[in-house]
């Protein structure tokens, strides 16, 4: 379960619209609700604010907040890079 603490972090790293690209995630690996039908956005943002517990929905949450982050360390190191090696 993302405990509201986490939910405050979560949102820093990965914005306020987040809930097509979860979706994207969990459509890519196959991941379905209990009725065989892909999950819906209102079911993905009562998982994140803590309103019911996916086990599934929730890694996919977290695995998007790793690439947001991944993709800011790396934009952070390209911008670092570029302007340090200006002429």
């Amino acid at each position: 379960m993302i405990l509201p603490e986490e939910t405050n972090q979560l949102k820093l790293i990965i914005g306020s619209t987040y809930t097509d690209d979860v979706l994207e995630l969990l459509n890519a690996k196959g991941i379905r609700n209990r009725n065989g039908h892909p999950h819906n956005a209102e079911y993905v943002r009562m998982v994140f604010i803590g309103h019911r517990h996916n086990a599934d929905v929730e890694a996919a949450i977290w695995e998007l907040a790793q690439l947001k982050k991944t993709e800011a360390e790396e934009a952070l190191k390209q911008k670092t890079n570029i302007l340090k090696n200006k002429r």
